[in-house]
């Protein structure tokens, strides 16, 4: 079960069904990139980190920096700081 910050419920559920709609009518890794970001910041960055990473596995956007940003700012709002380091030098190439 999806845990959800109450005050944005209403708008993320929406949020999230115009997404699905529009990968349906258009699907794109960059709609598919920016639902990753809207569900992180409704559920939190693992559940956007999730996303993002199958996202990155399928290739095309294996060099777009603005993934590798969000998955980065993901990770510093996340357990998973540790990681942190080796995606901003990505980053920065």
């Amino acid at each position: 079960m999806r845990r959800r910050n109450r005050s944005l419920q209403p708008t993320g559920d929406r949020l999230f069904a115009l997404y699905d709609r529009l990968l349906r009518i258009q699907p794109s890794p960059i709609v598919q990139l920016n639902r990753a970001v809207a569900v992180a910041m409704c559920d939190g960055p693992e559940a956007g980190l999730t996303l993002i990473d199958a996202v990155l596995e399928q290739g095309e956007l294996a060099n777009y920096y603005l993934l590798h940003s969000a998955r980065a700012d993901m990770y510093a709002g996340s357990a998973g700081q540790l990681r942190l380091r080796p995606l901003m030098r990505k980053l920065w190439r």
